[in-house]
């Protein structure tokens, strides 16, 4: 049952990657490959969810999904680099409330 849960979860955060889309000019999206970020280590529950959403998202979208695990910092090496990543839809992230409260901590 928290596996679903989560699943679900997931799918939620990466809807807008489905859904809705970041237009640079006038080029279609996604022309190129999207970059889910995960700030946990890899091989662990959220990467393994990532993944497999990746699976589910790469021929609805006609585009590969490439997960890259970025941890530490408690989350906030990834989270940092999707925050400085240039607002064009392609670099996306899983994350929890756990990295957010961190992150508001921090600052």
């Amino acid at each position: 049952m928290q596996a679903n849960k989560r699943k679900l979860i997931t799918m939620l955060a990466l809807a807008p990657l489905a859904h809705g889309r970041a237009r640079a000019a006038d080029d279609a999206w996604p022309s190129r490959p999207i970059t889910v970020v995960v700030p946990y280590p890899a091989g662990g529950g959220p990467d393994q969810i990532t993944r497999q959403l990746g699976m589910v998202l790469e021929p609805l979208l006609k585009t590969s999904i490439v997960v890259t695990n970025k941890p530490g910092a408690s989350g906030m090496l990834g989270l940092n680099e999707v925050g400085q990543s240039a607002p064009n839809g392609y670099v996306a992230t899983y994350f929890t409330s756990a990295q957010l409260s961190v992150q508001a901590s921090a600052a």
